[in-house]
């Protein structure tokens, strides 16, 4: 995945080139907020042709959905991690365990992280504990929906329509939503719903869960909490 260095307003997270930036970019990303309330034109994905897709999921590469807890926020963000760019004012938190082979820093495109058919946004990078904090936009739901790691590409510049055709390549090469039993533990495991008043406002929680599942990161917990007050 990408990351890519911010600006000073700190309430919304923008991709780029590089999957597994250094702690300090990393967070920078994390924190930059954009005041632009300019939405992307609309573009009917009906009316898109979509692109072939390989995704890199061999249906086995996010090994457990370990926590989930639903937010909602009193200020939107703009989500740079798709295309369309929209605001985002509610979506999960997850907790996930994946195959160590896809927490590889990279310096160019990567395998996008899905949850359905649009990119999660990771909030660290995994490299020795192997699970990732990553935040869904918009996300109502987690049942019925296949969390998978598509094909090589730079979240920014995911569509709908690529989205789309992401997740029924996932789905046709064996990729499988994570069962009621285990989307109620992980749900039970991230407790009540979060209401706070912006993205900024999530970022102690996100490094909480950081020192939790992976220690090692715990510079970017570190920075994330100095960025949040």
């Amino acid at each position: 995945m990408s990351q890519r260095a911010s600006g000073t307003n700190r309430r919304s997270g923008i991709p780029s080139l590089a999957w597994g930036a250094i702690p300090v970019l990393l967070v920078a990303l994390m924190s930059f907020a954009v005041d632009s309330q300019e939405p992307a034109p609309f573009v009917d994905p009906e009316t898109l042709e979509a692109p072939d897709v390989i995704p890199a999921d061999s249906g086995r590469s996010v090994r457990k959905l370990v926590h989930a807890q639903r937010f909602s926020l009193e200020s939107s963000y703009r989500d740079y991690w798709c295309a369309e760019r929209p605001l985002v004012d509610h979506g999960y938190l997850l907790v996930i365990e994946i195959d160590p082979a896809f927490a590889i820093a990279r310096q160019v495109e990567s395998p996008v992280l899905y949850v359905g058919d649009r990119p999660a946004e990771l909030l660290n990078i995994g490299l020795d504990s192997a699970h990732l904090i990553v935040l869904v936009p918009e996300c109502d739901a987690l049942r019925d929906v296949p969390i998978y790691f598509g094909s090589y590409e730079l979240p920014e510049r995911v569509d709908r329509a690529r989205g789309e055709a992401e997740r029924r390549a996932a789905v046709a090469k064996g990729v499988r939503p994570f069962g009621r039993e285990a989307i109620d533990a992980a749900i039970a495991r991230g407790g009540e719903p979060l209401s706070v008043g912006d993205r900024t406002a999530l970022m102690p929680i996100v490094a909480d869960l950081i020192d939790r599942y992976s220690p090692t990161e715990a510079e970017t917990a570190t920075i994330y909490r100095l960025n949040a007050r």
